[in-house]
């Protein structure tokens, strides 16, 4: 194999050469790909942690038409269901003493009440991982335990963030694979160019003793140099745009959606988007390699 090395570090560069504006299209392509793939997992991740805050806000509220006789037994009965996370009891004078002081100096009203109207209730903290499904399912069990009258849910707001966050995951998503099959192509073509302008070369190796995959192997090795500079560029312009969006866009994710550490690369996701640069360089290199 070392006697191969430097016939085929010759033939990638010549290759490249050979190929230099088709391969200027397959690096932009692939560069494109992996931005849309990259912008697509960072805004995945804190689209998830927007939600999940926003769940962990989540209460539900059980009036009951009258306190229960035997409390602990009905709380026996809210602890078999799945999916609560914690409950409070409010009885009537603690909840006359909450509105009284939401009302401020208004709640000198209340006094003139001959009676306290307000019902006893709980407040019940889901689980913030429940499912909109599994919000709905809880929401049906609260309402059959015995001396429910009415239950406030969260309405389908969650429903709907849930929605939003898979309709622009998937279109993210959809972008990416459709940029990344134009760059498998586009990669192919360039080393279509390069395969037919060293037949003869490739044709001579052969006389000489080179096998097939030797003579194929620099067009694969060229179609994973454009997949791993267009992916190493699409990671670095992320990595380079972390700080300022941070700096200009943080404030606003705080305070109007809640977003405390907006998510960006980890090195994880950052290695196996250049290793899908690669991996799809390589194979577009592998199609294209069929004309030798």
């Amino acid at each position: 194999m070392g006697s191969h090395v430097p016939f085929l570090v010759e033939a990638t560069l010549r290759d490249l050469r050979r190929s230099r504006a088709a391969g200027l299209g397959a690096f932009l392509l692939v560069f494109l790909a992996v931005l849309a793939a990259g912008s697509a997992l960072i805004l995945e991740e804190n689209l998830e942690r927007i939600v999940t805050g926003w769940r962990e806000q989540v209460r539900i509220v059980l009036y009951l038409d009258e306190e229960p006789a035997q409390r602990e037994e009905w709380l026996a009965g809210l602890r078999t269901l799945g999916g609560v996370r914690e409950w409070r009891w409010i009885s009537p004078d603690e909840a006359m003493g909450e509105l009284h002081a939401y009302l401020g100096a208004d709640g000198a009203l209340l006094a003139r009440l001959p009676s306290n109207p307000l019902p006893a209730s709980v407040e019940i903290a889901p689980d913030p991982a429940l499912s909109a499904v599994g919000l709905r399912a809880l929401i049906r069990g609260l309402e059959a335990l015995p001396g429910v009258e009415e239950v406030q849910g969260p309405g389908r707001w969650v429903e709907w963030a849930e929605g939003g966050r898979r309709v622009l995951i998937g279109l993210g998503l959809g972008l990416g694979g459709l940029l990344a099959l134009v760059a498998l192509l586009a990669v192919a073509t360039a080393s279509t160019f390069a395969g037919v302008a060293g037949r003869e070369e490739a044709t001579l190796a052969r006389l000489v003793g080179a096998t097939g995959a030797t003579v194929r192997l620099p067009l694969i090795l060229g179609g994973v140099i454009h997949g791993a500079l267009g992916a190493l560029a699409a990671v670095g312009l992320l990595v380079l745009a972390e700080p300022p969006l941070l700096r200009h866009l943080g404030p606003a994710l705080r305070e109007g959606l809640g977003l405390e550490t907006p998510a960006f690369l980890g090195w994880r996701e950052a290695l196996a988007l250049v290793l899908g640069g690669c991996g799809l360089g390589a194979f577009g290199g592998l199609l294209g390699g069929r004309t030798r």
